[in-house]
Formats: structure tokens, sequence, C-alpha cells
């Protein structure tokens, strides 16, 4: 798994791509525990190079999620390829996130 970040008026983006699974988790909660220690408030997490998630990933974006809320922030998902949109719909997180198409789209509703 590649994690990428970046600043879009004043969001960040975190573009993630390849698989999120026990073996790479680590990673992306060293990067998850970076954004919350620096108080990030704005976040997007772009999933249009990610080609599986499992059960650990998805724990650890509920946690994330959890994480940026309390402390008054928001995170939100967008470019979620129709595969993993799948997981995301018969595990009920779609109901949990805000899911956007596109990046530019996430980006401008969290600017509102």
């Amino acid at each position: 798994m590649e994690i990428k970040l970046r600043n879009k008026d004043g969001v960040t983006l975190c573009c993630l791509s390849g698989e999120i699974n026990i073996n790479t988790i680590g990673g992306l909660n060293k990067v998850f525990g970076k954004l919350i220690t620096e108080k990030t408030q704005k976040v997007v997490l772009n999933f249009s190079d990610v080609n599986y998630i499992d059960s650990t990933g998805i724990a650890s974006i509920i946690k994330f999620a959890k994480a940026i809320g309390n402390a008054g922030g928001c995170m939100v998902l967008s470019d979620v390829i129709p595969k993993i949109g799948y997981v995301f719909k018969i595990t009920k997180v779609d109901r949990l996130f805000r899911i956007f198409t596109a990046e530019t789209e996430a980006v401008r509703n969290l600017n509102k």
C-alpha cells in the first residue's frame, strides 16, 4: 500500500493505493496518528487506486473518522471504485461516511 498526502484549499487529501489489509495497516495507522496529532480538521480519503480492503482496514478508517470527529473535524471518502464500494455497502460502512464520486466534489463540500 502507498499513501500520498497533499493539501488542496485547506483540505488534507490522503490518496491511498494498493491493498489495505492486516499486513499493510501499520503504515496507514501511522499516517492517521500523525494527522490526529497535527489536529487536522478536514480530510478526504481518496480510494481511486485501492483495489482491496479487509476488516482491519475498515476498522482503522472508522476509528480515524471517530477521532477526527471528536476533535471537531470531518473525514469523507472519494473516488471509491465499484469493488470497494460493494464492500462498503455489504458491511454498511457506506452509512457511516459521506462518499463523493470525485475528490474535487469532496473538497468543495468540506469547504462549505
